[in-house]
């Protein structure tokens, strides 16, 4: 499994963005995340890209355990990669 997300918890000044978040993606898989706004996508792809610090759950990444918090060069480095959109 090239990535594989258990139990994920984020909070916000005590409420959930993403609670019990479990995913996972195999080599050569394509997923789009798709969700209602404020249904917690972006802020999924902001703790894989170390933006933001999960507060609970394990992310692997090639078998590998993702600190709890990774700074954004470290992700880039793994090959986890986020644009920005740019609003004109």
């Amino acid at each position: 499994m090239l990535l594989d997300v258990k139990g994920v918890d984020k909070k916000f000044n005590g409420v959930y963005a993403l609670k019990g978040l479990d995913f996972s993606l195999g080599e050569g898989e394509v997923h789009g995340l798709i969700g209602e706004n404020g249904a917690g996508k972006s802020t999924f792809i902001k703790i894989l890209g170390g933006v933001y610090k999960r507060d609970g759950g394990s992310i692997l990444w090639n078998g590998k355990d993702l600190p709890e918090v990774i700074r954004p060069e470290e992700s880039r480095k793994l090959g986890i990669n986020i644009i920005f959109q740019d609003n004109v």
